[in-house]
């Protein structure tokens, strides 16, 4: 079986020394002849069926198994049988760890016959190591505690004699371990369908190819990225990961002095905006303006998006420059039921919104800052709206509001801002 590489004639054997590396992802893994083999498919080395297919009307979209494939095979993807049929088999390229092979090699023991054996020691080697292990025979192996009768380590239940304990375990000698003696050493691992993997070519030769590392997508990376580990693209930084690095961006909270009472907000302000890119707190001066007005309207903010750094990594800081170092916040109003629940405040309320804006309005004025904003369905929702006082603080942010990219859908009350 041979690949036909792109560009080739039909039917005739296209070879060609090709020394490159190629990613590509693999497409089967069940290999017949269990010997750690996979399937991939390269898309700069596809074959020529596959040109048929490319220019065809097929909805192409790949399902791998998994939440969007029940059938857990690509029996809903016909093409993937074709590409299976045409790839061929890559052998993987171990790592080197674990001593990898099947024991120490001791050559001329005795009669000149060389051995393979785990032991430490040449006398040990002498054994005959092709019988099972037991007192007077066998190979010495890390599994020898575990495996003759009378040497075995059970728990510390084993002998009632030797402990505390007043009842004994009597199954402490019932579960041993594999006896690994003599076998293969190493790391070992085949991956998933789906899961994309860097190749070469053995002496350049395109139906040899050998797999030797594994590459992450997007799809893969962000799971790691994320702290609840598996949300597709969730942002939100991870706790297996450090939680900063050399090169991560500084955020600045003003250091302020506690203001007088009579200058500090009373409303409630909730800020929930952990697991969002624009996780860091908002600025003690935001609040407080926030805190006022939701005294003033007898609501309670909760803030959903916060502050991020000024420069730095899509992991850290996303969109434009108005939440930086924690000048804006996208929040919802609510008023507490009966129950003590939060219900929220639509944005087409414009009685209440209208109330709390004014209030923010006239704080932040008293104050010297300068407001923006934004509302509308087709930009955050039925709920949420923007405030900021990033313009004059934050370098490039002026005044301004706004609704949905490109229209003036918001409600009348965002102009109380301007």
């Amino acid at each position: 079986m041979y690949v036909y590489v792109r560009g080739s004639n039909s039917g005739v054997e296209y070879k060609r020394q090709d020394n490159n590396f190629y990613k590509g992802t693999v497409v089967q893994n069940n290999d017949p002849e269990e010997l750690l083999r996979v399937k991939v498919y390269i898309p700069e080395l596809s074959n020529e069926p596959l040109d048929d297919w490319l220019n065809s009307d097929e909805y192409k979209a790949t399902k791998f198994p998994g939440t969007n494939n029940k059938t857990d095979s690509f029996s809903d993807t016909s093409i993937f049988h074709v590409i299976q049929d045409l790839i061929p088999w890559a052998e993987p390229c171990l790592p080197l760890m674990g001593e990898h092979g099947p024991g120490r090699f001791f050559s001329k023991i005795d009669n000149g016959i060389g051995i393979i054996s785990d032991t430490n020691y040449p006398e040990e080697a002498r054994k005959n190591d092709t019988k099972e292990i037991n007192e007077t025979e066998g190979v010495t192996g890390p599994s020898r505690a575990q495996t003759i009768k009378g040497e075995q380590m059970g728990d510390e239940f084993k002998d009632p004699s030797k402990n505390s304990a007043v009842f004994n375990n009597p199954h402490s000698f019932d579960f041993q371990p594999i006896k690994y003696t003599d076998g293969s050493k190493g790391m070992f691992g085949v991956p998933n369908v789906g899961a994309q993997v860097w190749v070469f070519h053995y002496q350049g030769d395109c139906n040899f190819p050998v797999y030797f590392g594994g590459r992450a997508g997007f799809g893969d990376v962000a799971t790691i990225m994320a702290s609840k580990q598996g949300a597709f693209g969730t942002p939100a930084i991870s706790q297996d990961l450090p939680s900063g690095s050399e090169n991560d961006p500084p955020y600045k909270i003003e250091d302020v002095p506690p203001l007088p009472p009579e200058e500090r907000g009373s409303g409630e302000v909730l800020e929930q905006q952990q697991g969002k890119i624009r996780s860091r707190p908002i600025q003690p001066r935001l609040k407080n303006l926030l805190s006022k007005a939701a005294a003033a309207a007898n609501v309670t903010v909760r803030v959903t998006s916060g502050g991020q750094p000024s420069t730095g990594s899509r992991r850290v800081r996303t969109g434009s420059h108005r939440h930086d170092n924690g000048w804006a916040a996208d929040f919802t109003i609510s008023k507490r039921n009966a129950a003590g629940e939060l219900v929220e405040i639509p944005i087409s309320n414009q009685t209440k919104w209208a109330q709390f804006t004014k209030a923010f309005k006239q704080a932040a004025s008293a104050g010297g800052y300068k407001t923006s904003g934004g509302a509308a369905v087709g930009y955050m929702g039925a709920y949420t709206a923007h405030f900021d006082i990033a313009a004059g603080i934050n370098p490039g942010v002026r005044q301004a509001i706004w609704g949905t990219k490109g229209r003036r859908d918001y409600p009348s009350w965002v102009t109380i801002l301007n």
